[in-house]
């Protein structure tokens, strides 16, 4: 899920970067939130086995249907305890 980055100023151990939970909808604000899906997908830390499809979050799986908050989290969930989708 996430990437390998080094902490602090390229100095340091390596360490797992955050992991952030995306907005099931894109606000469309300028500037981006830190939860923008759109600003997550670009910089390549939107969370395994999702997308993005206009503006909204869906699963690579089913990318028509859109996920609401509570399916958002259930995906999260499983994907966390190491299930597949």
């Amino acid at each position: 899920m996430g990437t390998k980055v080094r902490g602090g100023k390229g100095r340091g151990p390596l360490k797992k970067s955050k992991v952030v939970v995306p907005k099931a909808k894109c606000c469309d604000d300028s500037p981006k939130c830190g939860r923008c899906p759109l600003r997550l997908l670009k910089e390549q830390r939107m969370p395994d086995g999702l997308t993005v499809r206009k503006r909204r979050v869906v699963s690579v799986t089913d990318p028509t249907h859109p996920l609401s908050k509570k399916e958002l989290a259930a995906h999260l969930k499983r994907r966390k305890k190491g299930r597949a989708a």
